[in-house]
């Protein structure tokens, strides 16, 4: 307690309880050492037995009440010194435990972060692998519809070199087609007959019409598919309408720019023909004054020669300001150019894809059978030359009506 009052109270005695502190504050008897009487002081032994009892002197009674009082201060001190030792435990325990769980919650807050940086990462390489590799089939598909086209044009343009071998081989496609039509109608005759008469149906023949209704449930499947996306090219196509619809707003927002440049262009013009016009106007009022100046006005004839200088300077000024004007337009409106065939150029070939796709899954639909799959001879090679046609006039998509 000395050490206490000297540097101030320890660390440990601001947890203890105040009535610690005073049992610890009461005297116990030990500050020195002092001499005591004690009961074998007077132990005599004589020859044959002992000449004093050994007991309790009634001396030593008041020195056992205080060893007692000391005795029980002590022990209360210990006990309260236990309790505050579980609570500073408890409270150290608990502080650790709430510092264990911050660093645990902060942990998985990094970790979280991290995965969700990585998963980011991640899906914006895969996004940028699919464009390229899109990018790379529309252009692959552009080259193979670019070569097919030429080799189809190069045919044609064989086939049409004579009159008669055009003929024939129109003859020959009228014919084709009359054999594909009885065909065709021959086949639906059956049909129809197969319809009305009700004939044994074996195991075999269930296990075809199961294969047969399976193959129909997979066509309409298809046909669905084909449908939304046909509903989806519609709208990319009413999109790109709008599209073109604000590029022709922006041209024409361009064509009163150019307009309104081109007066300024006209009023520059006008303007450099009066200042030409005035220099001439000087240049004779010079010569006219050199020709009748006397020697002594020499002093006017150089202001006049440096006036001179200045209107030209201004006229050369003029000129530049008026090329340079005339060459940002020009790039200005070559750079919106190469914008909106850039913007656009990608889109189309998407849209000549998808025709081309949806056209021959429709013909290729359209000649199957239940029993059979018909293969389409050239006449689909003729209807997807048509379809390219109608493309490059600016018409829809082509209809079942028109196809059949």
């Amino acid at each position: 307690m000395s050490t206490a009052g000297r540097g101030g109270p320890l660390p440990w005695a601001r947890l203890l309880a105040p009535t610690t502190l005073e049992l610890l504050a009461l005297p116990c008897g030990l500050q020195g050492v002092e001499r005591r009487h004690s009961i074998s002081d007077d132990l005599n032994i004589g020859y044959h037995s002992r000449d004093h009892a050994t007991q309790t002197d009634i001396k030593e009674i008041p020195e056992l009440k205080e060893l007692a009082i000391a005795t029980q201060a002590l022990i209360e001190l210990t006990h309260s010194l236990q309790k505050d030792l579980l609570i500073y435990k408890s409270t150290i325990q608990a502080q650790y435990q709430e510092k264990i769980e911050e660093k645990a919650s902060n942990l998985y807050k990094y970790v979280n972060d991290r995965l969700r940086d990585i998963e980011t990462c991640h899906k914006r390489k895969e996004v940028q692998l699919r464009q390229s590799y899109q990018q790379q089939l529309c252009d692959a598909l552009a080259v193979l519809r670019a070569k097919t086209e030429k080799y189809y044009n190069i045919n044609i343009e064989e086939i049409e070199g004579s009159q008669g071998k055009l003929l024939r081989y129109l003859r020959d496609k009228l014919q084709e087609k009359e054999s594909i039509i009885g065909e065709l109608k021959r086949k639906l005759w059956e049909y129809q007959v197969n319809k009305r008469t009700k004939m044994v149906v074996f195991e075999d023949d269930d296990r075809g019409n199961k294969k047969l209704e399976k193959e129909n449930e997979e066509f309409k499947e298809e046909v669905f598919r084909l449908r939304s996306e046909i509903a989806r090219l519609e709208d990319s196509l009413q999109h790109s309408e709008k599209e073109k619809r604000a590029l022709d707003k922006q041209v024409q927002r361009m064509q009163l720019k150019m307009e309104s440049d081109e007066r300024t262009i006209q009023k520059l013009v006008e303007f450099q023909e009066q200042m030409k016009a005035e220099l001439e106007n000087g240049r004779s009022l010079g010569e006219n004054l050199i020709t009748s100046v006397a020697p002594e006005q020499q002093p006017d004839e150089r202001s006049l020669n440096a006036e001179n200088g200045e209107l030209k300077k201004c006229e050369g000024q003029e000129r530049q300001t008026i090329a340079r004007k005339k060459a940002e337009q020009s790039n200005a409106i070559w750079k919106k150019k190469f914008q909106i065939v850039q913007n656009s150029l990608h889109a189309i070939k998407d849209e000549m894809f998808l025709r081309q796709t949806l056209q021959r899954q429709l013909l290729a639909l359209r000649y199957t059978s239940p029993g059979e799959t018909m293969v389409c001879p050239v006449c689909c090679i003729e209807n997807d030359r048509k379809g390219t046609n109608r493309f490059k006039a600016g018409s829809q998509l082509p209809s079942t009506s028109d196809q059949d």
